[in-house]
């Protein structure tokens, strides 16, 4: 995938924010919506240097990246799969199982083909609403005496 925002056509600017983003993080793998209607995104957070000369901060990948974020999408209002399977899941104090699935095999694929992702302190997690809870069961499912340290944050 490319990161390059040079190269995409946009009539308006960017926001500072948006830029740093875009500088700082490289989309490395995305799910979209599966079947089930699980959808989530892998990150790589890039390598901070700084110019010795000219002080000027920029980040690069070249060695590899600082950390992973796994972002899993919430619950998509529209979606009937997110409000009555999943969501309806939750409601009765069941697990979404086809997404929970779902989100267990992105992660194999991720490990595939970035398996610094099962280091120590290498993986963020985040999600909201139905993201937020399927990114509590992933800590859950996948947290053992031989990997438990290579989560380093859950962000709800």
């Amino acid at each position: 995938m490319d990161n390059d925002i040079s190269r995409v056509g946009l009539n308006d600017a960017l926001s500072k924010r948006t830029i740093d983003f875009v500088n700082r993080f490289k989309l490395l793998k995305h799910q979209p919506n599966t079947t089930s209607g699980f959808s989530a995104t892998l990150f790589g957070e890039k390598r901070k240097q700084i110019n010795s000369k000219t002080k000027e901060e920029s980040y690069t990948s070249e060695y590899g990246y600082i950390n992973y974020i796994l972002a899993i999408r919430g619950t998509e209002m529209s979606s009937f799969k997110d409000l009555f399977v999943a969501d309806a899941s939750l409601a009765i104090g069941s697990i979404p199982k086809a997404q929970y699935d779902d989100m267990l095999n992105f992660y194999e694929t991720c490990i595939k083909d970035y398996p610094q992702i099962k280091e120590k302190d290498s993986l963020t997690i985040t999600g909201h609403s139905l993201g937020g809870c399927l990114a509590q069961l992933f800590a859950l499912s996948i947290c053992d005496d031989k990997n438990r340290n290579n989560i380093k944050f859950i962000y709800l």
